[in-house]
């Protein structure tokens, strides 16, 4: 179900169809700015509930932080359930600096009860599909990078018969993205340089069932946010003795008028 709940996202944002005015919720929280990046237009929505999962974002540094508003679900008695929380924003990289890398973690816990098997089951599963549309501030048509987050213990796949009883046990997750290596990994002679402008899309996703005379419950308790770690563009030794000459002139120049 993970996999396939990635694919058919994919597809969607493939052909385009993929809209937050289709959702049963959408809300834009506007532009939130970083330290040194700015996540402009962010948007949360969802096609499987009426309300917000992600809840109001903020920004610490150059991290945008989330809530994890009501982003659980419980299912019993032979209920299965499906909770997907789409992320939506542009990131932009203030000028004099690039998006280097990206990272997010969240963590939660889950609980498996009564007499059952395999089919009572949960899982958490999250992909950020990252579209670099600018290189050191020239817009370029850079293929779309899917990542999926990695998660422990179990990949983040649960069930009575591989797992038995869970009560609350803890599961946690951790996605990273290096884009400049990205960029180097694509060996493309036309694409070189530094991403400055990228569009990212989280979709984060969990999926339980249960049987007959047992139940399941996950949840999303919290996340470390979604972190951009940026670079700023270092000058040249050329240029950094051409900035010491033109300041110590300044220097002499100011000297002479006090003179």
């Amino acid at each position: 179900m993970k996999a396939s709940v990635v694919v058919v996202v994919a597809a969607l944002m493939t052909m385009g169809v993929w809209v937050s005015s289709d959702a049963m919720y959408s809300n834009n929280y506007g532009d939130l700015l970083g330290d040194t990046v700015t996540f402009g237009s962010v948007t949360e929505s969802t096609f499987t509930h009426d309300h917000a999962l992600y809840g109001s974002p903020s920004t610490i540094g150059d991290t945008l932080r989330f809530q994890l508003t009501n982003f659980g679900q419980f299912t019993s008695g032979g209920e299965s359930a499906l909770m997907d929380g789409m992320l939506e924003t542009t990131i932009t990289s203030s000028p004099g600096s690039w998006i280097g890398i990206v990272r997010f973690a969240e963590y939660g816990d889950v609980s498996l009860s009564g007499s059952g098997g395999a089919a009572t089951y949960a899982n958490v599963s999250n992909a950020i599909f990252l579209k670099i549309t600018e290189i050191d501030g020239v817009a370029e048509n850079v293929p779309t990078l899917v990542v999926s987050t990695t998660f422990s213990p179990s990949e983040g796949t649960y069930n009575l018969a591989d797992d038995g009883i869970l009560t609350g046990s803890p599961w946690e997750g951790v996605l990273y993205v290096d884009l400049d290596q990205y960029i180097i990994d694509l060996d493309d002679p036309l694409l070189t340089g530094h991403a400055t402008k990228v569009e990212l899309t989280m979709d984060n996703v969990l999926n339980n069932g249960s049987e007959v005379g047992t139940s399941s419950f996950i949840r999303k308790k919290e996340t470390d946010g979604l972190e951009i770690t940026p670079f700023e563009v270092i000058p040249e030794p050329a240029t950094l003795l051409i900035l010491g000459v033109g300041g110590a002139l300044l220097a002499l120049v100011r000297r002479g008028r006090k003179a």
